[in-house]
């Protein structure tokens, strides 16, 4: 229960900044998300940046360590992701790539980010060349491109001792979400404008029929729906709470409630760190007002340091989007320097927590 709260504290924060904000991108008043037509479709004129990309990990190369808590930290070994200082050479990035016996898969050339695929077959091998990686002058940060933590619907059993087995977890099926009303009592006193919502996540299954009425712009492929191959459907969760149907049965999103044909998805279906990278600027630059991160990443990672600049990085260049991120699951303090990217001090970040207590 304590996530779902947490997710709708996402929602609810979205919603209340933009339905009464003067200060996000203009957009055209009319627009009501009808892909029909040209004139109505608001993702027409964006276009992917070629030079914006990544590569899939082969999941024939991924290894597990394990991390205190028992969790479980998952990464390729034959793949780094490094930051360049900023303003950086994309030359300097290749003769770096090159002496480490890599190349180039991925990159974020706004930001200075780069994903390369190497000849590691260890783990020790790998480490050896992030070792030398971080030892080049060029390079603010440097390490393993590992799956995300994602903040599950589930809260933690430390949380919910108190609750009963058999309802420790009812929002696992996203057909027990219930839409939070609030919005009910002060809806005449808001001004709304079209909203523009990304979701970077594990994907959305339309299959659950509760997207049938929401404009969703499929960032993966724009004729259909990337797949959400999560075991609990973690991005589908996270969508439904925020945009499915307002059609009085299952799924009842918040933000589709109020903002009905104003409200438009942009969605990114990823496992990887690079590609969590690579989709949030691809959603910034397909036009998302606001980007939610359900996911995060805590200092008993191996990839800590380099996820924390880069997610600095990755929101101080986006500075007119609004990131709402997740607190987390593992009840520590935020300091502004121990979690990423929820907690860092940016005036666009806002970072929401929730107990079940």
């Amino acid at each position: 229960m304590m996530r779902y709260v947490a997710y709708c504290g996402l929602t609810l924060v979205c919603l209340a900044a933009l339905a009464v904000s003067k200060g996000c991108a203009p957009h055209n008043p009319t627009d009501n998300g009808d892909t029909g037509d040209g004139a109505d479709d608001p993702f027409a004129s964006y276009v992917p940046d070629p030079d914006v990309y990544y590569t899939p990990p082969d999941p024939d190369r991924m290894i597990e360590q394990t991390l205190p808590g028992g969790r479980t930290f998952e990464f390729p070994v034959n793949q780094l992701i490094l930051l360049m200082n900023e303003g950086t050479q994309r030359s300097v990035a290749e003769q770096l790539a090159t002496a480490l016996g890599g190349t180039i898969v991925g990159q974020v050339p706004e930001i200075d980010f780069y994903q390369l695929e190497l000849p590691a077959t260890t783990r020790a091998e790998l480490d050896a060349l992030i070792a030398q990686a971080k030892a080049n002058p060029n390079v603010t940060s440097v390490g393993y491109n590992g799956v995300p933590q994602l903040n599950q619907t589930c809260p933690a059993q430390s949380d919910n001792a108190d609750i009963a087995r058999e309802d420790q977890c009812p929002f696992a099926e996203t057909e027990y979400f219930q839409a939070v009303t609030m919005f009910d009592a002060f809806r005449e006193h808001l001004t709304l404008h079209p909203v523009r919502v990304g979701i970077v996540d594990t994907g959305v299954d339309p299959a659950t029929g509760e997207f049938d009425d929401v404009d969703i712009f499929y960032l993966n492929n724009t004729v259909g729906p990337p797949e959400d191959p999560h075991p609990s459907r973690h991005g589908t969760a996270v969508a439904g709470v925020i945009a499915a149907d307002d059609d009085f049965s299952g799924v009842n999103g918040m933000a589709s409630r109020f903002l009905q044909d104003n409200l438009h998805l942009v969605v990114g279906s990823v496992r990887s760190t690079a590609g969590f990278i690579v989709y949030t600027t691809m959603a910034a630059s397909a036009g998302a007002d606001v980007i939610n991160m359900s996911f995060g990443w805590d200092t008993s990672r191996p990839d800590f340091e380099i996820m924390w600049d880069t997610w600095l990085r990755v929101m101080a260049h986006r500075s007119t989007v609004l990131f709402v991120c997740s607190a987390g699951n593992e009840m520590t303090e935020l300091t502004g320097f121990n979690y990423a990217p929820g907690g860092i001090g940016l005036s666009n970040v806002i970072t929401v927590a929730a107990t079940a207590r």
